[in-house]
């Protein structure tokens, strides 16, 4: 369905019974977190990244969840034992609006306003307003 490199799950609870909260076990996938280098970058250098970025969000938006045999986006709450398939409802524990959702366009809206309190107390904070416009034009 993809060429994004994506860990397998090997295991997952969505109950907080055996270790205090929802937890997804997952292979490893090798790299480093751009968060962990991009304030270090100037403009030229994070192209390429922002580039790499707007590429993998291209094929995602072009993913049909219908025929992937996905019902929904976000977070989901089981994995189907016979096939492997998740289901995508909303775990009991989740404390935020992140899914599941219909669509990427529907899962990044919120995925963003989810983010709006983090951001208003960052340096990115003069951005908020643009998103909140951005999210508008879209709905």
């Amino acid at each position: 369905y993809t060429s994004i490199p994506v860990p397998k799950v090997i295991s997952y609870s969505n109950t907080n019974e055996l270790i205090g909260y929802e937890y997804i076990l997952m292979t490893y996938v090798p790299g480093i977190p751009l968060s962990d280098v991009y304030d270090s970058l100037n403009f030229e250098e994070r192209k390429p990244y922002l580039f790499q970025l707007a590429k993998i969000y291209v094929e995602m938006v072009n993913i049909d969840i219908r025929s992937a045999d996905m019902n929904k986006l976000g977070c989901f709450e089981k994995i189907n034992e016979k096939d492997g398939a998740f289901e995508a409802v909303l775990c009991p524990n989740v404390d935020s609006q992140q899914g599941p959702h219909e669509n990427i366009y529907d899962y990044s809206c919120d995925y963003i306003k989810f983010r709006f309190p983090e951001m208003l107390q960052s340096k990115y904070s003069h951005y908020v307003p643009k998103f909140e416009a951005i999210i508008k034009s879209l709905r």
